[in-house]
């Protein structure tokens, strides 16, 4: 995982290493439509579900624990928690749950804001000294 690591000064960061990411920006960059979108060609999998545990070497800790995220755009529910089990060791678990259906114009702004909060919570990187 040392290869992993960002240097910042004194400090190190990690970008959770996740299997696969839930959505990408790119395709969301319109700030509005005029289409229905089909989210279940879009999206091929009713559900993601992954824990992660990191453990940091040597003298290293975590700096904090990043603060849970829990969001929701009607029957889609996205959930990310930390749970750090001692000074070096910590388990991250991913959750989202998917609807598959069609988002119409005039909600696409609500689901474009959701997506994007997914997304930013995806990037959350963990902070070790």
């Amino acid at each position: 995982m040392a290869s992993e690591l960002t240097k910042i000064g004194s400090f190190y960061s990690l970008k959770i290493p996740f299997h696969e990411a839930i959505a990408f920006t790119s395709d969301f960059q319109a700030q509005t439509r005029t289409t229905p979108i089909d989210y279940k060609v879009y999206e091929n999998a009713d559900s993601y579900l992954e824990t992660i545990n990191v453990k940091v070497a040597g003298n290293r800790s975590f700096l904090e624990v990043p603060e849970d995220q829990t969001l929701s755009y009607k029957d889609n529910q996205y959930k990310l928690t930390f749970n750090q089990l001692d000074e070096n060791t910590m388990t991250i678990s991913r959750s989202y749950h998917a609807m598959k259906d069609v988002i119409e114009p005039d909600e696409y702004p609500a689901f474009r804001a959701f997506i994007l909060s997914v997304i930013e919570a995806e990037q959350t990187q963990l902070i070790i000294k």
